[in-house]
């Protein structure tokens, strides 16, 4: 018995010495989050609460961690707690706007900040979280005033210096940015964060040897600092140095097999490569990773369709999560993004049965009849139509043999509706944070998309400058040439394009589209598509005549309906105009009128009246719409879409997009 209870109190005496107080579980709770090890962090401030639960500095830890994890609402309720125990709440005051700021509470951010400027003139948070404000409404000047004023109070302070460094930077101060960063270095030349941003802003300008040695710097002071990693990684990628990126992703899976874009970063490098057989395993595991990220979808199926052979059975599955993705649009009768993931899938697999039916069906729901037999008719010569497909097909050919395509023999499958010609440009020469070579992967995908579309003939070349892409679109023989550049977030993404013209190399028109929330990648894409669409210039051509009677390549499908009006252009002499969107020609080239008096969904038929004594009009001149009908109140057909989707879902342009600055400089810690 005495030997039991000697061996109790040895027990008790050794846990006891071992047992963490709470200043102890918050001292480990402060060193887990200086490594940006916020989880184990939030674990140790937890224990440190059991014990005490009146300690503040662990309540405001935590709301820090919270904030950190953008978890903003939970950071909020952790500032309640925290300003009960703590002797001054200048630092609860802004954390709370830097909070409310990533709620995207504006104003009352704004509020915040502004109190703790009443009370603390010279506060250097305040005036950071002023500049963030100012960032997140694109106000670079503003910002840079209020960062300059916090620099003033304390002309050593890091965040100042590096948020100063990258806004001078972003508004092509170079000399200004190298001045802040060489002032970082020699006052901080211990932070692995400060050579990161070294070598960012070096990596931007083009300078990746330099970027690369800061970069190294960083992993050496701080061998757990996955930024720099990541980083470092597109470096040499950008360089072309692909296996030793490979080695870098490969050492990133390593420590966490669950980081996405190293898997994606690994993929691309294979493919650089031509090692295809890995880039699609690499890309296919950081897809199982993260199945929602559209980008890395998109790069695979790039691959996959650039490489394999549509029996692949790889396209299969690929195809099916296009399919099933279509059905759930088609069940909120979002039309419009129901067919563009139902043409994805049929670009990956075209005998996906499934996927084409209910493609057919978004046509036979806008009116589409012969476009819906089409894919009916090609589905029955794959051998995959029931018997009551069969019995709907036979049913329709009958109904259709008093169509216009029948009436003139013109099988319009064939029919040659191209009017214009785009080549799109897209730029790879800068470092991407997120995903490397998103900008060739976007235009790609406007490309696979714009396929569908029989009136555009768009092409996707990289280009390094205006100068360059102007050339090659003019002697390329384009009407248009497009300059693309796609910027991300972890949340959001925008589309910014300018459309020239090949001709001329004036600019025609700027397009931008901001998308934040689920599918935000295609459905930003769909709306540039459209937009572009709307713009191009209407055109069409005299395809047959027969008398007074003339046979047009334009139909429902184009928007015509009976009774439009269109001037009788003579072929060759129709010109699209230099400076602005728009088509141009000579009065003397005016060969007359024509009204639609039949349509059809891809040819109509119209009576043509002569201008002049002598009837010169052919085959082949070209018409353009001068009057709609006045019976015509509908929008144009060709832009299926059974909902407002705009108004149903989240708009494309919301009125705050957060730039890729704002969240560098918001993620320097203080």
């Amino acid at each position: 018995m005495r030997k039991l209870c000697c061996t109790c109190i040895v027990l008790v005496m050794f846990f006891g010495l071992f047992a963490a107080t709470a200043p102890e579980l918050y001292q480990k709770g402060q060193e887990y989050q200086s490594k940006e090890d916020w989880y184990s962090a939030i674990e140790a401030y937890q224990e440190a609460l059991k014990l005490n639960y009146a300690y503040g500095e662990v309540w405001f830890a935590l709301a820090e961690c919270s904030y950190a994890t953008s978890q903003y609402e939970l950071a909020l309720n952790y500032l309640v707690s925290a300003e009960k125990y703590l002797s001054t709440s200048r630092d609860v005051l802004n954390l709370r706007g830097f909070a409310l700021l990533g709620m995207e509470n504006i104003d009352d951010a704004h509020t915040q900040f502004l109190q703790v400027l009443e009370e603390y003139p010279n506060d250097i948070q305040a005036r950071f979280g002023l500049g963030e404000l100012d960032l997140l409404d694109g106000k670079y000047s503003g910002a840079e005033k209020y960062y300059t004023e916090a620099l003033k109070r304390e002309g050593q302070n890091r965040k100042a210096l590096l948020a100063l460094a990258l806004l001078s930077d972003k508004l092509g101060k170079t000399e200004a940015a190298h001045e802040y960063i060489k002032k970082a270095l020699k006052y901080h030349s211990g932070s692995a964060e400060v050579h990161y941003f070294s070598g960012y802003i070096e990596a931007r300008e083009g300078n990746l040897d330099i970027a690369e040695g800061y970069l190294r710097t960083a992993i050496i002071l701080n061998g757990d600092y996955d930024k720099a990693y990541t980083l470092l990684a597109s470096i040499l990628f950008a360089e072309g140095r692909y296996q030793e990126t490979i080695d870098i992703c490969d050492y990133r899976i390593s420590v966490d097999r669950n980081i996405s874009l190293a898997w994606y970063l690994k993929g691309l490098s294979y493919r650089q490569l031509n090692n295809t057989d890995k880039a699609i395993s690499a890309l296919k595991s950081g897809l199982e990773i993260a199945p929602r990220d559209e980008v890395i979808r998109a790069a695979l199926e790039m691959i996959v369709d650039e490489s394999l052979e549509l029996e692949d059975s790889q396209r299969t599955s690929l195809s099916l999560y296009h399919q099933k993705k279509g059905d759930e649009y088609d069940t909120l009768f979002y039309a419009d993004q129901a067919k563009f993931e139902y043409l994805n899938a049929l670009l990956l697999n075209p005998e996906n049965t499934e996927a084409r039916l209910s493609y057919a069906n978004i046509l036979e729901h806008a009116g589409f009849n012969e476009a819906y037999l089409s894919q009916l008719e090609f589905i029955q010569d794959q051998g995959f139509a029931t018997q009551k497909m069969e019995d709907e097909i036979e049913a329709l050919q009958t109904e259709m043999k008093v169509t216009i395509p029948k009436k003139w023999d013109v099988d319009t499958l064939y029919l040659d509706k191209n009017r214009w010609d785009v080549e799109l440009f897209y730029t790879d020469s800068q470092i991407e944070l997120l995903h490397a070579q998103v900008q060739e992967i976007c235009a790609q995908r406007i490309s696979s998309y714009m396929r569908s579309i029989p009136s555009v003939n768009l092409t996707v070349s990289e280009s390094s400058s205006f100068s360059n892409a102007f050339k090659t679109a003019y002697l390329n023989k384009k009407d248009y040439f497009i300059l693309l550049d796609f910027s991300e977030t972890d949340r959001e993404i925008t589309i910014n394009a300018e459309l020239y013209s090949a001709k001329s190399g004036n600019l025609l028109n700027s397009y931008t589209v901001y998308r934040t929330g689920n599918d935000r990648f295609s459905i930003a894409i769909l709306k540039f598509a459209d937009l572009l669409l709307a713009d191009l210039p209407e055109k069409g051509t005299i395809i047959d005549r027969n008398v007074s009677t003339v046979l047009i390549d334009l139909g429902t499908r184009d928007g015509v309906s009976v009774g439009d009006t269109f001037t009788i252009i003579k072929k060759g002499t129709l010109q699209q105009k230099a400076t602005e969107l728009g088509l141009s020609w000579s009065k003397n080239n005016e060969l007359g009128t024509l009204t639609i008096t039949n349509v059809g969904e891809e040819i109509s038929e119209a009576t043509a009246k002569k201008t002049g004594f002598y009837d010169v009009i052919n085959i082949g001149d070209e018409i353009v719409l001068i009057k709609k009908s006045a019976d015509d109140d509908s929008e144009n057909t060709s832009a299926v879409n059974t909902k407002d989707t705009e108004s149903e879902q989240q708009s494309f342009t919301l009125q705050k997009q957060a730039p890729v600055l704002y969240e560098l400089i918001q993620s320097i810690a203080n």
